[in-house]
């Protein structure tokens, strides 16, 4: 008779889960990425991690802010259920407009390309992330 449950001594293994523990003890994760993949592993029944899943104010905060930004109504399962409030954040963060780079930001990225010889990217006037992540770049190769 084989024995299929040699993956939970391996080494690679139990490195992930203290990764995974680490990382639920700093609350970057909740506990169900830990028991999630071990159950799955030994064939249980799926776990269903939004019925006991509380949300955190920050995340209804968030919501908030890109249900008005947008202009949308927040049904009433995505304050109930976990599942669908991260469904619906996701959803809108896709859809959100991009935000446009304040003048200032505009006038200091293109001094520091002139000043340092650095290439700007085509849409940094468009795109705030566009601009940062040069302005961000920029920084890092100035202090070299």
């Amino acid at each position: 008779m084989q024995n299929n449950d040699e993956w939970i001594t391996t080494s690679e293994f139990t490195k992930q889960m203290e990764l995974v523990l680490d990382k639920i003890a700093s609350n970057e994760l909740h506990y169900l990425n830990f028991i999630q993949p071990i159950h799955e592993k030994m064939n249980f029944l799926e776990i269903e991690s939004s019925i006991n899943t509380p949300l955190s104010s920050k995340q209804i905060q968030f919501l908030k802010a890109l249900a008005k930004e947008q202009g949308i109504e927040i049904p009433k399962e995505a304050y109930e259920n976990y599942k669908e409030c991260n469904v619906l954040i996701e959803k809108l963060s896709k859809s959100k407009p991009k935000k446009p780079p304040s003048e200032k930001q505009i006038k200091l990225a293109e001094d520091l390309a002139k000043k340092y010889n650095l290439n700007l990217p085509k849409d940094y006037k468009e795109y705030w992330k566009s601009c940062s992540d040069f302005l961000d770049k920029a920084f890092k190769e100035i202090k070299k």
